[in-house]
């Protein structure tokens, strides 16, 4: 007899390709969200597992990753025949469960080096909804892509961790990314504030960019102020 099949989307599903896909072509979530037209809350919202995409863009993203739409579902065979795809990845629901119960993270260390970076990814965001500290994340990060690492810090600022908390992670990433970071704590923070030293170090392509997001995202105009002053004096030296 043919198994019997049915057919789920399951959030953490989504988020995972998402993630996977988005990562294989190279791009941010803020590329990516101006490409669906979307905020680029709703792809971080999306990659965490905290709502669906509607499905025009599910299609959207299928044509834009070049993979079939059903990549997206959870299909599961029927009980009867005693095989379910959504367990097949045994290590990551393990490790999900224990970051929801809040267990100490070095107890799903070794379940890290069975999962890719999407899986990784995916477990990072709920650790940081769950607030555990992104120093308990090092051996997290350690296995993540720089890409991986920047999407971190981004959700970190999106779950209101300080500056302070995330800024050791910034020398695992590139310049291009640190500005992508940046422009996000001006986003929700309307402040860069803490991160002037990092600002000055980088190319003036992106402390101009830095500079023109703080403005569009309302920051200080003193603050914007004394990081010119800064810039201006780093030069005159």
């Amino acid at each position: 007899m043919s198994a019997q099949f049915t057919t789920t989307i399951d959030a953490n599903t989504v988020a995972r390709c998402i993630i996977k896909h988005r990562h294989l072509l190279s791009k941010t979530q803020a590329q990516l969200a101006e490409e669906l037209s979307v905020s680029f809350q709703a792809v971080s919202k999306w990659e965490r597992g905290m709502c669906l995409p509607d499905l025009q863009k599910l299609i959207l993203m299928a044509d834009m990753f070049e993979i079939p739409l059903d990549e997206f579902f959870n299909r599961n065979v029927n009980p009867n025949n005693h095989s379910d795809y959504s367990n097949e990845n045994t290590a990551f629901n393990t490790a999900k469960h224990l970051l929801e119960a809040r267990c100490n993270f070095n107890e799903i260390c070794d379940l890290l080096k069975h999962l890719g970076n999407a899986e990784l990814l995916s477990l990072g965001y709920i650790a940081l909804q769950k607030h555990y500290k992104l120093a308990e994340l090092s051996p997290l990060c350690d296995s993540l892509s720089p890409q991986g690492i920047t999407d971190i810090i981004i959700s970190s600022i999106e779950n209101g961790y300080s500056v302070d908390e995330f800024k050791p992670l910034l020398n695992k990433i590139s310049k291009h990314q640190i500005c992508d970071v940046i422009n996000t704590l001006t986003q929700y923070n309307h402040s860069f504030s803490g991160m002037e030293d990092v600002i000055i170090e980088l190319e003036e392509s992106h402390i101009n960019e830095i500079i023109r997001t703080a403005l569009d995202n309302s920051c200080k105009l003193d603050e914007i102020g004394k990081l010119i002053d800064k810039i201006t004096s780093r030069k005159e030296i």
